[in-house]
């Protein structure tokens, strides 16, 4: 896991399912940006459907994001596919300002667009008119069922983030979810965790000034180590994994 990786992919101006994406890179990967976490793994920590991962990761690479090289094993068969993001890309991004935000959140977006597109006119029938048509309007494949896969899967995926986006005024960002959960769950305990410094089993609690402590030891977490916190209760919360998030407010502890 690379904290610094992924406290820029904070920052970019990407959607939710797209960020999301990035920061399971990000946690996979080295501070050199290198990993080669499964397309299964990346689709469980996403909650996306496999072919929605597929479009995201072709829409980064021809960004220039992040570059895939597929690996075989001796035997011929296929292993994991190796990642490398392009860190000078990731912080450029990051560090944008205004007009440059929303030129590359455009620039991933059209991207995005292009792969969903390009898939589905592979599925069309093989003609110019109605390759086109396929691409304009998302015309029924020839074969009845060929499209149920994906359109279940994009069907899954507004179901998994439609919560989400019920809460999207909060988690635009790091700072405004932070301010979030100080205001919202003081006194709470937020979930358990474990100590990745000392692999002891932590019970992250919110005190009533605000700061994140060990309920277990009664540790204050404080400087780097609270923001390394904080950034992985803000990546579960844009994956919609933060469980305290769908707790009635009488349920809270």
């Amino acid at each position: 896991m690379s904290i610094k990786l992924m406290t820029l992919a904070f920052e970019t101006p990407y959607k939710p399912s797209s960020k999301v994406y990035l920061l399971a890179l990000c946690d996979n990967a080295n501070d050199q940006g290198v990993c080669f976490p499964s397309l299964a793994t990346l689709s469980q920590k996403c909650s996306m459907g496999k072919t929605n991962i597929t479009y995201i990761a072709k829409a980064y690479e021809s960004i220039n994001m992040i570059d895939r090289k597929k690996r075989k094993r001796k035997n011929g068969s296929d292993a994991s596919t190796l990642y490398t993001i392009n860190i000078s890309k990731l912080a450029t991004v990051a560090l944008s300002q205004n007009k440059e935000r929303k030129k590359y959140l455009e620039e991933f977006e059209n991207a995005y667009q292009k792969a969903k597109r390009k898939k589905e006119c592979v599925h069309s029938v093989n003609s110019a008119k109605t390759v086109q048509k396929s691409c304009e309007v998302n015309t029924t494949p020839v074969h009845s069922g060929e499209h149920l896969e994906p359109s279940y899967i994009n069907h899954q995926e507004d179901i998994n983030i439609s919560s989400l986006s019920k809460r999207v005024g909060f988690l635009k960002s790091k700072n405004s979810f932070i301010n979030y959960m100080r205001g919202t769950y003081r006194n709470s305990t937020i979930g358990t965790s474990v100590d990745q410094y000392t692999n002891s089993k932590i019970e992250i609690y919110i005190t009533g000034k605000g700061l994140l402590c060990d309920r277990i030891s009664g540790e204050t977490f404080q400087g780097i180590r609270a923001m390394e916190i904080w950034e992985k209760l803000y990546a579960y919360a844009l994956a919609d994994q933060l469980p305290i998030l769908h707790q009635k407010k009488e349920d809270k502890q």
